[in-house]
């Protein structure tokens, strides 16, 4: 095993080191003395330099996440359990794992439960959960991004990037696969730079990285790597959905190395129902609470019957149960008992009611287009450019409300008020932080039924149209701002103190 470890100066050398070296009888007065330590120095350099190359929001405990979604008490036991035994066993056998099963099933809270775990017996070696709509999802980010991290836990690391660094300080602008080579093998198969008990990177929401092809190639760079060095101990867990390029890639995988497991999440499994029925009557009991003055104490709410047919139509989606919540206990509504009846209204039209099962993603859009038909006719319009320029924005930045109401030319209570109907399915931060936080969707799966115009039908969004409407916004903007290339000439539609001291920011926004 080699050693990266900052040199000490030679005996010869200190003995001319230091202030004042072998200096007797004086005294200093009035000085600031200082000391320069060039390892610190060097270490912060490298991590200054690491971070720049790295998505620090897809950590598992990065604030951005937070709150993060996680494994609800008491539910999905057996399978955390059964991945913890293999991840804690001494010599785990498996060093790849994928686990997959559709959009909202809950994959993210299974990595997320699992990660904290790991952190805690001290274990845990990174993380990376990708996210396309909050853009943690650049391929050339992927391995810099855990690379960060196992430099700000390991100082073996550090000190083997900071060499690395001197001797080439382009390498973390080279490809992939030679990124894989010098910031995972090097380090970890050549210098064993690993604790010997073992190390576990967890990557989640792989499908939501950019590019498919990048996909495939992350695959087959791990898998590579476990292949050729079967002994390290660095365990990755993958989570996705099973999309064909990815279930290829890891079929690939799967027939040439036999230290790989693999777990779908299906929809429809007991342990799934179950935790599902778990989580409503849990959150039903919390909602019930909340609304004294709504459900009377002791009152059976929802009956056995209404919560009978919402589990059954749930089956085992998490993204539904969690869906049917949010709408249930909107607070911008403060009636569960009214939103409960229109939430069983929608499956009263579903196929269930027929004696077929019904599909919860239809029942699912069902849900969301009840909730955009709370939206008034007069302001439907606005509310799908509104959802529109979110979801094309979304892509390239963070889109603030603030933000979002002079780019569109709308006033701020115009904007809170469609915001507010769309709490289920919309995360959004209150009025008067309305310049920090950011607007992003609850699910993928919104957004998915929106730009579909066969599930979404009036509601569809046209990103083209989308697109078309910020170049006009965009040009009026700019048109306003040449006249005298003065800020105070664009018209602002939430003008603001704030505003006049970051214009300049705001309009490089828009350019």
């Amino acid at each position: 095993m080699q050693n990266y470890t900052t040199q000490a100066p030679s005996s010869v050398n200190q003995s001319y080191c230091g202030l004042f070296n072998q200096a007797q009888n004086f005294a200093i007065h009035n000085s600031s003395l200082y000391s320069i330590d060039h390892h610190h120095a060097e270490t912060t350099s490298v991590l200054e330099h690491l971070v720049n190359y790295s998505m620090p929001d897809a950590r598992y405990d990065s604030s951005a996440r937070d709150p993060p979604p996680r494994c609800h008490p008491g539910t999905r036991t057996n399978l955390v359990e059964s991945l913890q035994t293999i991840l804690q066993e001494p010599n785990p056998k498996a060093k790849l794992i994928w686990l997959h099963g559709p959009a909202g099933v809950g994959k993210s809270a299974i990595l997320q439960t699992l990660a904290e775990a790991e952190a805690e017996r001290g274990k845990l070696g990174a993380t990376l959960f990708f996210s396309r709509s909050n853009h943690r999802d650049d391929p050339q980010k992927v391995f810099t991004t855990l690379s960060f991290q196992f430099a700000v836990k390991d100082p073996s690391y550090q000190t083997y990037m900071t060499q690395r660094m001197a001797a080439d300080p382009t390498f973390l602008d080279k490809s992939l696969p030679t990124q894989f080579k010098d910031l995972i093998t090097m380090p970890f198969a050549r210098h064993q730079l690993l604790d010997p008990d073992g190390n576990i990177v967890f990557l989640d929401g792989l499908d939501e990285c950019r590019d498919e092809r990048e996909q495939s190639r992350i695959i087959e760079l791990i898998h590579e790597f476990v292949l050729q060095y079967p002994t390290v101990p660095l365990t990755w867990v993958v989570a996705s959905r099973p999309e064909p390029h990815i279930k290829a890639s890891f079929s690939r995988a799967g027939a040439r190395i036999q230290n790989y497991w693999e777990k779908e999440i299906p929809i429809d499994s007991k342990e799934s129902i179950r935790d599902v029925e778990f989580y409503l009557h849990k959150e039903f009991t919390r909602i019930q609470q909340s609304y004294p003055d709504v459900i009377l104490s002791g009152e059976l709410w929802p009956s056995e019957k209404h919560f009978l047919k919402i589990c059954r139509t749930a089956l085992g989606l998490f993204v539904f149960a969690s869906t049917v919540i949010r709408f249930i206990d909107d607070p911008g509504y403060g009636n569960p008992v009214s939103r409960l009846k229109c939430v069983l209204a929608i499956f009263d039209k579903s196929p269930q009611e027929k004696g077929i099962e019904a599909n919860p993603f239809q029942v699912l859009d069902r849900l969301y287009e009840q909730i955009m038909s709370n939206i008034p006719s007069d302001v439907l319009p606005t509310t799908k450019l509104l959802l529109g320029f979110v979801t094309l924005l979304g892509e390239f930045t963070d889109i603030s409300p603030f933000f979002l109401c002079n780019l569109m030319g709308i006033e701020h209570h115009v904007l809170y008020g469609v915001l507010r109907r769309l709490h289920s399915v919309l995360k959004f931060p209150e009025m008067r932080r309305a310049a920090e936080g950011s607007i992003r969707y609850h699910h993928a799966s919104f957004s998915d039924y929106l730009q579909d115009r066969g599930r979404s039908n009036i509601y569809h969004i046209s990103l083209p149209n989308a697109g078309t409407h910020v170049w006009h916004r965009c040009m009026t903007i700019l048109q306003q701002w040449g006249k005298r290339y003065s800020y105070d000439d664009v018209e602002l539609s939430w003008p603001s103190k704030r505003m006049r001291k970051e214009r300049n920011i705001w309009y490089l926004q828009v350019r």
